[in-house]
């Protein structure tokens, strides 16, 4: 088994290597790094069944937090469960019925909220937004601007949010893959609060994967507080070869 991981170390790229030790079964990795370009943490992505992701939060070789998805009624809305071991933080969002159910636990300190939603008033949960580019690409691409509302368990309420194409360069401007890569903004549906709150910018590869997110992450900083960051994502089968 050792020999197993350490081949499977050795097969991906050494950015990925130098802070993350993806397993056998990892497909994805993302690497957030802070405004300054300093390390932050590692997501280690696993999907069990085609129904499900795994996604494992590591930082110096500790997993601090995890978050299970189940997308078993509707690919742009899974249940979700994240916990962060560090304090005790539990983001849940439950999409069975024909109500969304969100909780939200800031930390072990404090008791665990809940509010519903009806299913119709919500259009995309968590990851599920990144099916949701999928599935309107050609619309996005044609440069129609999507609202949509997000169902944040943070908040525990849907927030209006819009998402639209750009050029490649107002997402990276040192890229030079600019022909093979794809720009969307995601943003607050509200011109006063867009301005305050900015947006996140989200970088797709010719395959239509999510190859990089930039903004406000789901993931608290150490001190408890909202942080923004820059996830670089690599795939196992752009490296790890049967």
């Amino acid at each position: 088994m050792l020999a197993s991981m350490l081949l499977t170390a050795a097969m991906w790229p050494d950015s990925v290597t130098e802070h993350c030790a993806p397993l056998d079964h990892t497909l994805m990795v993302g690497i957030a790094t802070a405004v300054n370009g300093s390390f932050l943490y590692c997501e280690l992505v696993d999907q069990p069944n085609p129904q499900e992701l795994q996604v494992t939060y590591v930082k110096n070789k500790k997993i601090f937090a995890s978050k299970a998805l189940s997308y078993t009624t509707d690919p742009k809305m899974p249940s979700v469960i994240q916990k962060d071991f560090r304090f005790g933080e539990i983001r849940q969002a439950d999409a069975a019925g024909q109500k969304i159910t969100l909780h939200y636990q800031a930390n072990s300190n404090k008791k665990n909220t809940s509010a519903s939603i009806a299913r119709i008033d919500v259009d995309v949960i968590d990851a599920g937004f990144d099916n949701f580019v999928r599935i309107h690409w050609d619309e996005l691409q044609s440069g129609k601007t999507l609202s949509i509302n997000f169902a944040s368990m943070a908040h525990l309420k849907a927030l209006p949010l819009r998402i639209s194409s750009q050029p490649i360069e107002k997402c990276d401007k040192k890229t030079i893959r600019e022909k093979f890569t794809y720009c969307f903004y995601v943003e607050i549906d509200n011109a006063f609060l867009r301005m305050l709150l900015g947006n996140i910018k989200l970088t797709y590869d010719q395959q239509h994967r999510l190859e990089e997110f930039n903004g406000v992450v789901n993931i608290l900083s150490e001190k408890e507080s909202n942080q923004t960051a820059k996830i670089h994502y690599y795939y196992r089968q752009d490296y790890v070869k049967k």
